[in-house]
C-alpha cells in the first residue's frame, strides 16, 4: 500500500508538471483547441494513475482460495487494519493538498494570461468594440471550467476504487472523524482563497475594461461578472459521489442539502461585503470621472459652436448639448449599474444577502447607506455645477435661442 501511494504521487506530479508545460506551449491562434486537448490529457492521466494505483494496491491481497474446494467461511478479504485507515486518509489529504495548488497555480496563470491577451487586444485595431472583452470572457469560462475538470479528477485518485472498503462510505469523504475535521477546514481555506483570486482578478479585468476607451465597457463588465461568478463556484468541495451509494439512497441523498458548497464561515461574509464595498466604491469613482468628462467636452463643443458665424438655426448648438449630455448621462448610469451588479455572486442564493439587505452585516448595509448618500450628494452638487456653467455659455452667447438653451440645460441637469 505504501509503495503504490509513492508511485501515484509520483506519476500524479509528472502529470500536473506535464499539464503545466502543455499550458503554457499553447499558441495564441489555437489557444482554446489547445486548452481543451491538454485537460483531455490530463483528466485521462489522472484516471490512468488512479487505476494503477488500485490495481497495484489489490496485488497486495493474497489470492482467493480455488471455488471447488468449497472453504469454510473466513474473515472477508477487504478488511484492513487500523493503520491502513489512518495511512487511506493522509494520502487523501495529502492529494487534496497537492490538486488545489495545481489548480491555483493554473488559475493564476490563466488570469495573468488573459489580462495580458486583452491589454494587447486593446491596442490592435478593432471593428467590433466588444471583441476583446468577449475573447476574454470566453477564454476566461472555458480555461476556468478545465481547470476544475482537471482538479476533480486529480482528487478522484484519493482512495482506491477496489475493494468497497477502501473508500469511506458516502456521504464521508474521510473514514477518521478528525481527517473529515482537518478536510472541511482545508476546503473552507481553499474555498476562501479561491474567492480571494476570483476577487483579484475581476478587479484587474475591471480596472482594464475602464482604461479601454476603444471598447464597449458594459459587455466587458457583463462578461467579467459572469466569469467571477463561475470562478467562485470552482473552489466549492464536490458533491459525495452517488454512483458509489446503494440505488435505493441515492433520491433520498440527492434531496439533502449539500451544507459545504452553501454555507460559508463568517469570514466569507465579512470578505463579500468588503468586495462589495470596494467595487461600489471603485464604480461610483469611474461614474464621478465620465460625467465630468462629459460636461467639460459637451460645454467646450458648445462654446466651438457658438464661435461658427453663419448658423441657420439659433437653438443647434444648445440642442446638441443637450443630446449628447443626455445620452451621455444615460450610459454612464448604465455603466456604474453594470460595475455594481457584480457586488456579489450571481450563485449559489448564500453568497448575496437576502433582498432588501444589500449587505450582509448591519454595518456593512450603514457604510453603504452613508456611501450611498454621500455620492447622491456629490452628484447633485456636480450637475448643479455643470447647469451653472451651461447657463453662463448660453447667455454669453449672443447668437444663440437663449430659452432653449435653458430648457434644454433644466432636461440635462434633471
Amino acid at each position: 500500500f505504501t509503495r503504490c501511494n509513492l508511485a501515484s504521487d509520483a506519476a500524479s506530479l509528472a502529470t500536473i508538471a506535464a499539464s503545466v508545460v502543455g499550458f503554457s506551449a499553447c499558441p495564441d491562434d489555437n489557444r482554446t483547441a489547445c486548452l481543451a486537448e491538454d485537460t483531455t490529457s490530463t483528466v485521462a492521466k489522472y484516471a490512468q494513475v488512479t487505476a494503477d494505483r488500485a490495481a497495484c494496491i489489490a496485488g497486495g491481497y493474497p489470492p482467493s482460495p480455488p471455488l471447488s474446494s468449497a472453504p469454510a467461511p473466513s474473515a472477508p478479504q477487504d478488511a484492513h487494519p487500523a493503520a491502513y485507515y489512518t495511512a487511506s486518509d493522509i494520502f487523501a489529504s495529502t492529494t487534496f493538498t497537492r490538486c488545489n495548488a495545481a489548480s491555483v497555480a493554473a488559475s493564476l496563470a490563466a488570469s495573468a494570461r488573459a489580462v495580458a491577451d486583452f491589454n494587447k487586444c486593446k491596442l490592435g485595431v478593432r471593428i467590433d468594440p466588444t471583441r476583446c472583452s468577449a475573447d476574454q470572457t470566453a477564454t476566461m469560462l472555458a480555461t476556468g471550467s478545465q481547470i476544475a475538470a482537471v482538479r476533480v479528477a486529480c482528487n478522484a485518485g484519493a482512495y482506491p476504487s477496489y475493494p468497497p472498503s477502501s473508500r469511506p462510505t458516502p456521504p464521508s469523504i474521510r473514514f477518521s472523524p478528525t481527517a473529515v475535521a482537518a478536510y472541511e477546514a482545508a476546503s473552507t481555506i481553499f474555498a476562501g482563497s479561491t474567492f480571494t483570486r476570483c476577487n483579484s482578478a475581476a478587479m484587474a479585468s475591471s480596472m482594464a475594461a475602464a482604461a479601454d476607451a476603444g471598447g464597449d465597457v458594459l459587455a466587458a463588465y457583463s462578461g467579467i461578472c459572469t466569469t467571477r461568478t463561475a470562478c467562485i463556484s470552482s473552489g466549492d468541495p464536490p458533491a459525495p459521489a452517488l454512483e458509489a451509494l446503494p440505488a435505493s439512497e441515492r433520491d433520498g441523498f440527492r434531496s439533502m442539502p449539500l451544507l459545504p458548497a452553501v454555507v460559508h464561515p463568517a469570514a466569507y461574509y465579512t470578505a463579500s461585503d468588503l468586495y462589495a464595498a470596494a467595487a461600489f466604491t471603485r464604480c461610483n469613482a469611474a461614474s464621478v470621472a465620465s460625467s465630468l468628462a462629459a460636461a467639460a467636452k459637451a460645454i467646450t463643443d458648445f462654446n466651438s459652436c457658438t464661435l461658427q458665424v453663419d448658423r441657420g438655426n439659433t437653438s443647434s448648438c444648445s440642442a446638441e448639448q443637450t443630446a449628447t449630455m443626455l445620452a451621455s448621462h444615460a450610459r454612464t448610469a448604465a455603466v456604474r449599474v453594470a460595475c455594481n451588479a457584480c457586488a456579489y455572486p450571481s450563485s449559489p442564493a448564500s453568497s448575496r444577502p437576502t433582498p432588501p439587505n444589500v449587505r450582509f452585516a448591519a454595518t456593512g448595509s450603514a457604510a453603504f447607506n452613508t456611501a450611498s448618500t454621500l455620492f447622491a450628494s456629490g452628484t447633485f452638487t456636480r450637475c448643479n455645477a455643470a447647469a451653472v456653467a451651461s447657463s453662463m455659455a448660453a447667455a454669453a452667447d449672443a447668437g444663440g435661442d437663449i430659452l432653449a438653451a435653458h430648457s434644454g440645460i433644466c432636461t440635462t441637469r434633471t
